[in-house]
């Protein structure tokens, strides 16, 4: 895994956003002049069950990073045409 700044990702590009989480991964789905946008899906679960059962929580998070942010870069995937 190769360290790279905001300004060298492509889109779709596909980085680590956290260290300790296991949704740590994000996709890289709009680059503008001085930020890189990008979109994390994630689960939680509640630590408790009733006779239901236990109700995960499903979503996802956008947010950005600047262009001179070094982040981990895990897979470069080709951009669409």
């Amino acid at each position: 895994m190769k360290k790279v700044k905001g300004s060298d990702l492509r889109l779709r590009d596909e980085i680590r956003s956290f260290n300790d989480s296991p949704y740590n991964t994000s996709t890289v789905i709009k680059i503008e002049e001085h930020s890189v946008h990008l979109f994390r899906p994630y689960v939680h679960t509640s630590d408790f069950s009733s006779t239901a059962g236990v109700i995960p929580y499903v979503g996802f998070e956008n947010y950005s990073i600047g262009k001179n942010t070094e982040v981990e870069l895990l897979r470069r995937n080709k951009a669409p045409k």
